[in-house]
């Protein structure tokens, strides 16, 4: 990563987005997400809250 010129701090915080992006597609997979009508008066997904958190 030396090229790219990151810090470790900014490696790892990229780093755990993407494991969490990986844990979500391999939670969706094994186990699809329903339409849920939550605060916001929309339909969401599991991602769909994941990433409007």
């Amino acid at each position: 990563m030396e090229w790219m010129a990151w810090t470790t701090p900014t490696a790892l915080f990229f780093g755990g987005i993407a494991l969490i992006l990986a844990g979500m597609t391999t939670w969706e997979l094994r186990s699809p997400s329903i339409l849920r009508r939550g605060l916001l008066p929309i339909s969401t997904t599991r991602g769909d809250r994941l990433f409007i958190g």
